[in-house]
Order: C-alpha cells, then structure tokens, then sequence
C-alpha cells in the first residue's frame, strides 16, 4: 500500500505542469504563415485563413490541418455557417463556398472608384441572412449572398459587426464607438460609450448582454479596454485592463464565459460575464489575433508566425506557485494529506481556494489566522491551493491520498 501511494505522488508531480500551462501550442514548427482569422463550428471542424488567399480546414480539433484551397481574391475575414457553406470577404470582394472551403466562386465585387471598399469583417446568422461591412458601407443579404444591398454608414474605421437575429446587430470601430441597427442594417444609430479608443470586435450572447474589446491612448502610452453592455448596446461601461496590449478578438460561448486575447500572446479571462478580468498564462509571446471557443473550456487562439495555441479546459492556469512575497509567513500542512488540510499565517487573509487537476475550484472559503479544511469528500490526485492576502497570493501544491 505504501508504494503504491509513493508512485501515486510521483506521477502526480510528473504531470504537475499540466496544471501550469493549459494552453498548448497545436502543430509546433509548422509553417503557415500569418493567420488572419480562425473560425471552428464544433470541437473538432475549423478553419484557417492565412496570408489572405489560403484556407486551412481541420476535422480534427486542431492536430492536423490541410490547405484546401489557395484563393485568387485576397480576403481579410471569412464566416462559415455549418461545415459546408462559407462567406469571405477583403478587397472589394466577397466570395461563398459550399463544399467547406474546398473551392471558392465570386460573389460580389465592388466598383467603388476611390476606397476600393476594403471588406473588414463578415457574419452570417444563418445561410440565408448576413453582412459584410467596410470603410464607410454595410452590405446586406437576405437570400445567402446572391443579391447584396449597400447602406452608408457614418463609423470612423469600422472593424467588426455582429447580428443576435435577423434584425438587431452592432458594428463596432474607431473613436470608441458603436452603432445598432433593430431593423436587419438598414438604419444605424450611434450609442455613446466613455471611449474614444479603436474597438477591434465586438459580441453578443443575447440581445442585452455584449462586450466590446480594443486599446485606446492614455497619457502617451496604451490601454487595453472592455466595453460592456447590459442593455442591448443602449449603454456601455468601460474597462481597463493593464498591461496596454491591444485586444484583438473576443469570444463568449456563453453568457458567463468569455475571452479575449491580442498583442505579445496575450489572454485575458472572464467567469462572470465580464465583472472581472484574470489574467491566463500563454506558451507564446507572438500577436494573438483571433480566439474562438465553442464550449467553455475547448477553444483556439491564433496570430503571427503560424502561432496555434488551444486548450481543453478553458486556460484555466492562473495558478502561479512563485505568487508569495515570503514562504516563512504561512505553514499548510500535512502534505500529503488525507481528510485535513492545516493552515497557519499570521498575515491579514482574504480567502482561500482549492483547485483540481482541470483547473475547478473546489473549494472556495473565508481564511482566518489558523483554520483547519475538511477534504475528505474530495477525491484523491494532486490539487493547487491558492491562499489569498491583500497584496499578494501564496500557492502550493498538496496532494491528497
């Protein structure tokens, strides 16, 4: 019995680097290019778009992926409805698959004499209802794209548009601002927000809740920011985020869980609804240009230099065991333990959290000067407990058996 619990430890503490580095690099070595935009319709269907005019597809979750097609027009976006019917869109252009990217037809193409029309993004709601927005246009479609309809727009550099229906959308652009329509894009209406920075995407999970991402300038310098609306886009309450990276891409699978990454691998998490903000730790330092999740824990982040960077438990890492500003003020023992976990600090305390191997909070209570957990109930393996102060956070790993 003993050594059985002694290879237990061992390989516990094998694997405890899982733990610390929940986003993976897919494909290592591999030469792509500079991804452009990402798009997955499940876990295991999606595609890459990459140096404008090549299209990568994985039916596999990301392990293997296959260029099925070197396109003639340059697009900057792309939008796949299901694994068959496909939209992108870029230089005065808009083209339509319907065979999952494989081969591409034109669709629309534009005549405009002085701005070319260069297409910034792309969404349909389903096969037959979409938009294509550029410098100062909305496209609209009602029937998959045979018959587009140009509407003007009066949006400084917009960069991402988003529809919850038929009717209501957002388009999202410079000077921090964001226009709606409720009638399908045929008229916008400019809803005021406390920036004046450029927003590179913005989501919907419902027609109240939605969240806006880019960077503007302070004092010199950048700032990353996060708009969010809990009306409907009416009004929007604004973030900062330190660190000034410009915010590229957001995602939210649901109406909770949300992430948005950008500059120098950067990946900023959510649990709830966008109240607060942690931090993830990414295997990269590249620009991380788009990230997409199809559940709350499966999702890929893509950017510079072929970077593929994906996770299967929504990058739960932030649990970081150098956080303690001195080890000799807080004594946790046993360790290993079986039904008790002892804690001993004579700093102020905040709380205290115990995390899984998947990177759940298990357990999450007020933090006394000495208190005693009961784990009895919780399975053996090897758990991260984050001991949290007012300045700082203490983290140890603690194996139960």
């Amino acid at each position: 019995m003993y050594m059985k619990k002694y290879s237990l430890i061992l390989i516990l503490l094998y694997f405890v680097s899982s733990i610390n580095a929940q986003w993976f690099i897919q494909n290592p070595g591999m030469n792509f290019g500079q991804i452009r935009d990402t798009h997955f319709i499940d876990e295991n269907t999606g595609w890459l778009l990459v140096d404008y005019n090549k299209i990568y597809n994985t039916i596999n979750g990301g392990e293997n992926w296959v260029c099925i097609d070197t396109l003639t027009n340059f697009i900057d976006a792309f939008f796949f409805i299901d694994s068959i019917h496909g939209w992108g869109t870029g230089n005065n252009k808009i083209i339509h698959t319907q065979n999952g990217g494989n081969s591409w037809s034109l669709q629309f193409e534009s005549n405009d004499p002085f701005f070319g029309q260069q297409y910034r993004d792309i969404f349909f709601i389903d096969e037959n209802h979409g938009w294509v927005v550029g410098y100062d246009t909305v496209l609209i479609t009602s029937n998959g794209g045979g018959l587009w309809q140009a509407v003007d727009i009066d949006l400084w550099l917009p960069r991402s548009v988003f529809f919850i229906n038929h009717n209501v959308g957002w388009i999202a652009g410079g000077e921090g601002k964001i226009i709606k329509t409720t009638d399908g894009g045929f008229t916008w209406a400019l809803k005021p927000t406390s920036s004046d920075g450029e927003l590179k995407d913005i989501i919907f999970t419902d027609q109240n809740n939605g969240w806006a991402a880019g960077r503007e300038f302070v004092g010199g310098g950048g700032q990353s920011i996060i708009l969010r609306s809990l009306d409907g886009g009416e009004n929007w309450d604004l973030t900062q985020l330190p660190g000034g990276q410009t915010l590229y891409s957001i995602s939210f699978p649901d109406s909770v869980n949300g992430w948005v990454c950008g500059s120098y691998g950067t990946i900023w998490h959510t649990n709830d609804a966008g109240n607060s903000w942690e931090l993830q730790s990414t295997p990269t330092n590249n620009y991380l240009y788009t990230i997409d999740f199809v559940n709350q824990n499966t999702g890929w982040a893509t950017g510079l230099y072929s970077t593929i960077i994906s996770t299967e438990n929504g990058g739960i890492v932030g649990i970081d065991l150098n956080t303690t500003s001195n080890i000799n003020e807080i004594k946790i023992f046993p360790n290993p333990t079986t039904d008790i976990i002892h804690i001993e600090t004579e700093e102020k305390t905040k709380c205290i959290q115990l995390f899984n191997m998947f990177g759940e909070c298990v357990i999450n209570e007020s933090l006394q000067s000495k208190i005693d957990i009961n784990i009895s109930n919780l399975t053996d393996g090897l758990y991260i407990i984050r001991v949290h102060f007012e300045n700082h956070t203490y983290s140890e790993k603690i194996v139960i058996q």
